[in-house]
């Protein structure tokens, strides 16, 4: 691809993210007041009359979340970009997307690696068994955590950002489960049980701790060989709102 190109593709990416960059602030505040209140589908049945502002309303809540999660993961995406470049970060992100819809395809197909789990259409269409916004959440929280520990920890310990990626991947998917589960439905524990165990499966964060290790260890390999072009906060960013819609939600409900 002609250097003129990359350049105005990169400089098109960094004018849409400063754009975006607001509605993706205001949509997460929107988010947590849905979250929070606890305004579904059912709520908006029950509360609006008016028939055609009840379906506008119902269509822009089964929107929400799988716009607000591919905000964020457009945001972290364009941050790559700019850091590592638009092949490395292609190569990147193609590796991981797959990688994501594979062991969640085969997990609800087999039950394993992650457990017993079926996948709800509340994160959009699915493909196969696999609602597309759901890989997007899952690098989300996993190039998040990466950042994240690569600012701590890549001038002073950059061998143990790996495990440090995974744990704080791992711990951000054991925040997010019991709203995702139980409150928001994206995806279902134990669906064939009637009397299903009251937290997930222990192997789905073994999963995760594993892939998430696998994944950073490969990318700082890669890393090695490329100039970083650009030290970016967005990704830290994005993975903190997360866990802050995340935390408010389960702190409201546990105060409730």
């Amino acid at each position: 691809m002609p250097s003129a190109s990359i350049g105005g593709g990169r400089a098109f990416l960094a004018a849409t993210q400063s754009l975006l960059w607001p509605l993706y602030l205001v949509w997460s505040g929107c988010v947590v007041a849905v979250w929070t209140v606890g305004i579904g589908e059912v709520e908006l049945q029950n509360a609006v009359t008016h028939t055609d502002l009840r379906a506008a309303l119902q269509a822009v809540l089964r929107l929400m979340e799988p716009l607000w999660i591919t905000l964020g993961f457009y945001h972290i995406y364009g941050a790559l970009v700019l850091q590592a470049g638009i092949s490395q970060a292609r190569r990147w992100i193609g590796t991981g997307l797959l990688v994501c819809l594979l062991i969640a395809w085969i997990s609800s197909s087999t039950s394993w690696p992650l457990g017993p789990v079926h996948f709800t259409e509340r994160l959009g269409k699915r493909f196969g068994p696999v609602p597309l916004c759901l890989p997007l959440l899952w690098l989300t929280l996993f190039l998040g955590a990466r950042a994240t520990a690569a600012r701590l920890l890549s001038a002073a310990l950059p061998k143990a950002v790996p495990a440090v990626t995974a744990a704080l991947a791992c711990v951000s998917g054991l925040l997010i489960d019991p709203v995702a589960w139980k409150q928001r439905s994206w995806w279902l524990w134990y669906p064939a049980d009637v009397h299903a165990p009251a937290a997930a499966p222990w192997t789905a964060p073994v999963t995760f701790f594993v892939a998430s290790y696998v994944a950073a260890a490969v990318m700082r390999g890669s890393a090695k060989a490329i100039a970083p072009r650009r030290e970016t906060r967005v990704p830290i960013v994005v993975f903190a709102v997360v866990q802050a819609a995340f935390l408010a939600t389960r702190l409201v409900a546990a105060f409730r």
